[in-house]
């Protein structure tokens, strides 16, 4: 897994094709593509269902929570980012804000 420094702000985006495929989840961080392949532990679909949505834990567990804080979410519903929208976001730092 790659650090986050500390004390730093940091943009991540995850979009996700609805396709219940791990290859349909695209992690970024900073605006870039990361490899998704290291996260692939078995959890890195979503389901379609009516099951909640946890954002910084693991709803199947009680451990893994992030202890940082999380600001400006932002959810877009029935479509994916391109690469282009999700670079512009992070480059404007307005992600809370629905540009689209």
């Amino acid at each position: 897994y790659e650090p986050i420094t500390l004390n730093t702000w940091t943009n991540f985006c995850v979009t996700y094709d609805g396709s219940s495929n791990v290859s349909g989840l695209k992690l970024y961080k900073n605006g870039v593509l990361k490899t998704t392949d290291n996260y692939n532990d078995g959890y890195t679909k979503m389901n379609q269902n009516t099951d909640p949505l946890y954002i910084g834990c693991r709803s199947y567990s009680a451990v893994g929570y992030f202890s940082g804080g999380q600001d400006e979410l932002a959810i877009w519903k029935n479509r994916v980012l391109t690469p282009t929208e999700v670079l512009d976001i992070y480059n404007k730092g307005v992600a809370g804000i629905p540009l689209i």
